[in-house]
């Protein structure tokens, strides 16, 4: 028997053949992509041109000049030929018009870091959404006290049982979306270190 289980792959060793043939898989990504880029393009010329024209537009701002208007202005009208778009929570108001549902999907990465407030324009803009996070990450950082944030709460009208669901102090989006939705589903891929190492944090913390 052990004579037969030494002959047997180990999983550790298909991991790592996994591991050499990565860039030869994201090299074979990366021109999937482009060339499924160029026939969006190609099918959608007038979103080429808006995108070639948002990019005047974004190099005039970027010069301190005018084009910030007139570049949100041209999002919507370019997302046939460019569909994504990778922004700061922050960010996105700059960029994007208020639109409601101007994406197919919103990706929030980190999300256990990132506050309920400053995601809800982005969670606007999508049609649907993916939250990502871990809740054994500190969640984001507040200098409000929690005597203003009763005080706003209690402004805009916000009762105790919505306060506890959406405060500002001690709710991330990440714990938002899971006291809402349920369990989260866990990933069982890790690319960052040898797998024994992550398996050891695995059994530890998750």
């Amino acid at each position: 028997i052990r004579k037969r289980i030494d002959t047997e792959f180990q999983i550790w060793s298909i991991e790592d053949a996994l591991a050499e043939l990565a860039p030869a898989r994201l090299e074979a990504g990366r021109q999937l992509i482009d060339v499924l880029w160029a026939e969006r393009i190609r099918a959608n010329p007038e979103a080429a041109n808006h995108a070639r024209l948002l990019q005047g537009d974004i190099q005039a701002a970027a010069d301190g000049g005018t084009g910030a208007a007139s570049a949100r202005s041209r999002v919507p009208r370019v997302l046939e030929a460019l569909p994504v778009w990778g922004v700061t929570n922050l960010s996105a108001g700059t960029n994007f018009p208020l639109e409601r549902g101007m994406f197919d999907l919103v990706v929030i990465d980190e999300a256990s870091q990132c506050d309920v407030a400053s995601a809800i324009p982005l969670l606007y803009r999508g049609k649907r959404a993916l939250i990502i996070g871990d809740d054994r990450q500190l969640i984001h950082i507040t200098q409000l006290g929690s005597a203003r944030n009763r005080a706003i709460a209690k402004r805009w009208q916000v009762n105790d049982t919505a306060l506890k669901t959406f405060d500002y102090r001690t709710r991330s989006l990440f714990t938002l979306a899971t006291h809402r939705l349920g369990e989260p589903l866990m990933l069982d891929l890790h690319f960052r270190s040898r797998p024994a190492i992550i398996d050891f944090s695995n059994r530890h913390f998750y």
